[in-house]
């Protein structure tokens, strides 16, 4: 009889274990969830008036304004050029150009970088002409496009900082947009959108 007291008193124990174990595992669930899921917000005003400066900012609020050299972009930027022992040894030809990666452990932009010059030149002293930022990594949240557009912004809000037509009724899975910059050289914004409506990828080009 006591013997089978006791394994019933031990049997109520596991269970009760695994419950709390069970509600922990909910709690961390929904903490990241939260965290993963925040909607970034962007100041409408701005990027209607400001995209074609393409102007980032990162994480350590600093800001960098494409074209720029490599470096001007790594510096600002406060990241690492991806495989940097390789990369910053690469020579570039006139007219040459490469896309490599700023890194830290949970961000990374691509960048083009080209040599406009007649000379060679190294590649971290070569412009960027164009970036591209995506959602694969949620660092990449924490880089802001003018006005803060970033990957997780809501295609509405696209919408109602830079109006697009649309066609058919089908919702199109990239906004691209055109214009000059102050040295009147053309420069593009591409904007994608994911199938919730949620943007994930942002580039901008300077047609240099």
């Amino acid at each position: 009889m006591m013997k089978k007291i006791i394994c019933i008193l031990l049997a109520f124990v596991i269970i009760f274990s695994f419950a709390a174990c069970g509600d922990n595992v909910d709690a961390d669930d929904e903490t990241n969830t939260t965290t993963t899921t925040e909607t970034p917000t962007i100041s409408k005003d701005e990027l209607r008036s400001n995209w074609n400066t393409g102007t980032l900012t990162f994480e350590n609020g600093n800001s960098a304004s494409v074209p720029c050299s490599a470096q001007e972009l790594a510096d600002a930027s406060g990241l690492e050029v991806n495989n940097s022992n390789i990369v910053t040894a690469i020579t570039l030809g006139a007219g040459e150009f490469k896309t490599i990666a700023l890194v830290n452990d949970d961000t990374r932009i691509e960048i083009k970088c080209k040599n406009l010059t007649d000379k060679d030149v190294n590649i971290m002293d070569a412009t960027v002409i164009r970036y591209t930022i995506t959602n694969v990594l949620a660092g990449n949240r924490k880089i802001k496009f003018a006005g803060g557009l970033t990957p997780g912004v809501l295609r509405s809000d696209v919408e109602s900082a830079l109006p697009v037509a649309k066609g058919d009724g089908e919702e199109p899975s990239f906004y691209t947009y055109k214009s000059k910059n102050s040295n009147n050289q053309t420069v593009e914004l591409r904007i994608g959108f994911n199938s919730d409506d949620y943007v994930s990828s942002v580039t901008f080009e300077v047609d240099a």
